[in-house]
């Protein structure tokens, strides 16, 4: 079995404790060689800016030497024009030296800690990408076994609970109904017994699997945080190696900490009398920066060429590789909480008029394999369930005092699958003919029809009328609720939607929706 078929498919957004989603954390081993690349690609393209730079200051030195030399300047002030000429020459030759750095030494250094981290495989993939997804799998492969068991005895504990409650349903019904032999009475009641016995059997191998899951989570969050650590501790040496490679990359983008470009007075004195500056590439560089920033607001600059890479070094030993790695693990790893599993069992009252209490189970939404599904368009736009609207008690056309069936607003939805099938069989009324119980069933063929208007949008498909007697009387709630007497004939014009609707069609013309199972086909 694949691990995609283990953890349910495709990890989705949760619990790293969840089924499948340990693999945020393995996909970052590869994350961390594409992130060397990138690191890689970055700083040749800033060494790319360096080179072409380089070679701008010397077309424009070359072109500028042969201009002022044949020019008509002459004496010491040709030679400190040939001294700015000079001074660009020996920068292009520190840029190109910073390039060297860049696309040549760094970016060795890079690939050689890549080839020794990252050990590509013949099949494909990475050596420690494969190993730390084995490490969790074989970590995870108990638990999710026995999370399996747990969620087959619930939905085997909760479809028992419905079939009991079913039972007992039938047999109320059966009580109230004067025609029903003691015979048909005494075996519904068995099937009341059965079903609860079967009830209990399966509640107690539920609650079993579930002290068995319980049991095993200790040991399952050990396996678990052990291959974690060893990501964890990969993780953190590609953190610090990439904090010490932007730190050589400071070092060889900073210019002013290199003593050749600083500014000294050389000992010698001026006309004045005064040290006479031997004006470096830095101080060109300075000067330029300051007449910039004068002729644009004509005021100093606040940070100066120093203090912009120092600020630049404090903001790189800031990082701290604990910090990030604290914050995976709370974020992606075991420090994100988790809804262990736990026994479920929920139920709503429903009471008919004759004082029947019904028991309808709602299973709690928890995580499972199932439940960690996407949800569609149409469950996020449904609305809130309304309540259950019960009819009164009515005598119908064969003069047998009998039961109407459940009867639901049209707005009511039914948002667990499992659930709806217990409904259908409320919803279906019970006929007695020669002794023999007849219980309408649910099935495929029942399932409305749709199709898309001009506009995109679903509506029922149209059938040719059909004749329908109605069983029971119905009063309309709504103003396009058809309403009608046990025993009135309508035209059925549209199949029975999701939610057990029909559109039909009165005698005096009057077109609306009724019940579907309020209903039966003229000579069925």
């Amino acid at each position: 079995m694949s691990s995609e078929d283990e953890a349910g498919g495709e990890a989705p957004g949760g619990s790293f404790w969840e089924a499948g989603n340990y693999r945020r954390t393995v996909k970052r081993v590869d994350d961390g060689y594409r992130l060397c690349n990138d690191l890689i690609s970055c700083f040749q393209e800033r060494a790319k800016i360096e080179k072409n730079y380089a070679q701008q200051l010397t077309e424009w030195s070359r072109k500028w030497r042969t201009n002022v030399e044949k020019g008509p300047q002459y004496g010491t002030l040709e030679k400190a024009w040939h001294a700015f000429l000079t001074a660009a020459d020996k920068l292009s030759e520190i840029h190109l030296a910073v390039r060297n750095h860049l696309a040549g030494e760094d970016s060795d250094k890079i690939k050689a800690w890549q080839k020794e981290a990252y050990h590509k495989q013949m099949i494909g993939g990475f050596k420690e990408t494969k190993e730390a997804e084995d490490g969790f799998r074989k970590a995870q492969k108990p638990w999710v076994k026995k999370m399996k068991d747990v969620e087959t005895s619930k939905k085997n504990y909760h479809a028992a609970r419905k079939e009991e409650k079913t039972a007992l349903t039938r047999e109320t019904h059966a009580k109230a109904d004067s025609s029903i032999s003691q015979e048909q009475l005494r075996k519904l009641q068995e099937r009341v017994e059965k079903c609860t016995q079967e009830a209990e059997k399966c509640k107690d191998q539920y609650e079993k699997m579930l002290e068995e899951l319980n049991r095993y989570n200790p040991r399952y969050m050990e396996d678990m945080e052990q291959v974690f650590e060893g990501c964890q501790e990969a993780e953190r040496k590609r953190l610090c190696f990439f904090k010490e490679m932007l730190l050589n990359l400071h070092q060889h983008l900073n210019l002013s900490t290199n003593e050749r470009y600083q500014p000294n007075t050389g000992g010698k004195s001026g006309s004045l009398g005064c040290p006479r500056p031997c004006y470096t590439l830095l101080s060109y560089l300075a000067f330029g920066e300051l007449l910039g920033d004068l002729l644009t607001d004509g005021s100093v600059p606040g940070h100066s060429f120093h203090a912009l890479y120092q600020d630049l070094y404090q903001v790189i030993m800031a990082a701290d590789n604990q910090e990030d790695l604290k914050w995976w693990r709370n974020t992606h790893g075991p420090g994100m909480a988790m809804n262990w599993p736990q026994f479920q069992k929920r139920c709503t009252e429903l009471l008919y008029p004759s004082g029947l209490m019904v028991l309808l189970l709602f299973p709690e939404q928890e995580w499972s394999l199932e439940t960690q599904r996407p949800i569609t368009k149409k469950e996020k736009g449904g609305k809130t369930a309304d309540d259950v609207t019960l009819t009164s008690i009515l005598p119908a056309r064969d003069g047998v005092v009998s039961q109407s069936p459940l009867q639901t607003k049209r707005r009511f939805s039914y948002q667990e699958e499992q659930n709806s099938l217990f409904y259908e069989s409320l919803r279906a009324p019970t006929h007695v003919n020669g002794g023999k119980e007849e219980i309408s069933e649910w099935s495929d063929e029942d399932t409305p029809k749709k199709c898309l208007d001009a506009n995109g949008h679903e509506e029922d498909i149209k059938v040719p009328g059909v004749r329908v007697r109605a069983l029971y009387d119905y009063t309309g709630q709504e103003a396009d609720e058809l309403s009608f007497k046990a025993g009135e004939e309508l035209m059925k014009i549209s199949e029975e939607d999701e939610q057990g609707w029909c559109k039909g069609r009165l005698l005096n013309g009057q077109v609306g929706l009724y019940p579907a199972n309020y209903v039966e086909k003229v000579g069925s």
